[in-house]
């Protein structure tokens, strides 16, 4: 059998060994190239997934804090600061003697407990917008029966915080 002869002088088979040569290794270096970017791609994705874990961990964690802090925060005092804490006031509001259960003293004239409240109204109403309570000084009558001194006291700490003179 003769062989067949292309234009260069070479065989058909030739040319096919030839070119199995030059294509053979491109066709190797691609695949090894694919092959690495897959791996590449699969350690990006391993590394995403390490990555998500952390951040649901640290959100759990972050979560519990939060908790915490609102628990926290039903421990905390239910009661307002005085308006001289604040800074709102340089000074006591008034100054009050005790003469009786509902009878109070300020400036030589005599106040029941809700005409104080209605005398001092705006700055009761200010100190309530603010956030806080006014401060007062108490001073007693000596002569005064104990139990009719508590009870107005009582009464007027609802509505201020007071300090003894």
């Amino acid at each position: 059998m003769k062989h067949q002869k292309n234009v260069i002088g070479w065989t058909l088979f030739e040319l096919v060994i030839l070119l199995a040569f030059f294509v053979y290794p491109s066709y190797v270096f691609i695949q090894e190239s694919t092959q690495k970017e897959v791996q590449n791609l699969q350690y990006t994705l391993d590394r995403a997934a390490q990555k998500i874990q952390t951040l649901e961990e640290e959100s759990g964690e972050l979560k519990t804090k939060l908790v915490n802090l609102v628990e926290k925060e039903q421990l905390k005092s239910k009661q307002l600061p005085s308006c001289i804490e604040k800074g709102l006031t340089a000074d006591f509001l008034f100054q009050v003697k005790i003469i009786g259960e509902d009878k109070y003293q300020i400036d030589k004239k005599e106040f029941t407990y809700q005409e104080i409240l209605k005398f001092y109204e705006s700055d009761i109403e200010f100190a309530k917008k603010t956030g806080c309570v006014h401060s007062i000084w108490i001073e007693s009558d000596t002569d005064m029966d104990a139990s009719a001194y508590i009870a107005a006291l009582k009464k007027i700490q609802m509505s201020f915080y007071t300090a003894l003179r």
